[in-house]
């Protein structure tokens, strides 16, 4: 990692709370939830964005990108076994 690059806030499997208010752009996302971090933009694709997140919703096992790290909470450092658990939801 070089100097300019920055260390990403969250990790695959963390638990984490949406924000209630994500503003008039993301008006249509869910909100207020608890979710899986699958992985950053950078992650995912490569690059340097990882600010950016995928999520995985933890009643629905649904997924939902591009979440903002301000507007996530760490809950707990969670594992991926919560994948597991989420994906349980689907089936349902």
């Amino acid at each position: 990692m070089t100097q300019v690059e920055k260390e990403q806030k969250f990790k695959r499997g963390n638990l984490v709370h949406i924000a209630k208010d994500l503003g008039s752009r993301m008006s249509h996302f869910y909100n207020d939830v608890d979710a899986i971090i699958v992985g950053s933009y950078a992650d995912l694709y490569g690059g340097s964005n990882t600010e950016s997140y995928m999520v995985m919703f933890v009643e629905t096992g649904g997924r939902g990108c591009w979440y903002e790290e301000h507007q996530l909470t760490l809950i707990n450092e969670g594992g991926k076994h919560l994948f597991q658990e989420a994906y349980k939801n689907i089936e349902q």
